[in-house]
């Protein structure tokens, strides 16, 4: 394919997507569930620290990750 016949593709899908979404009815929110207490999200970032310091360390040593201590 060439560049032409790639952007004529690359556009038409872009803006086919873009008229779907711009169609979509909007979500809404459930009002029926469990609730998650109020120490979740702390909780979840905690353990996603955890993880990544957990990856930078053992997983690929000497490399380093944005998330890891070696990268600032």
């Amino acid at each position: 394919m060439d560049r032409r016949g790639f952007l004529i593709a690359g556009s038409t899908t872009l803006l086919t997507t873009l008229h779907q979404w711009a169609d979509a009815e909007p979500a809404t929110a459930a009002t029926h569930g469990r609730r998650i207490g109020a120490g979740v999200p702390d909780l979840l970032d905690t353990r996603i620290d955890a993880l990544r310091h957990l990856d930078a360390t053992s997983a690929h040593p000497g490399r380093t990750t944005p998330h890891s201590p070696n990268s600032g």
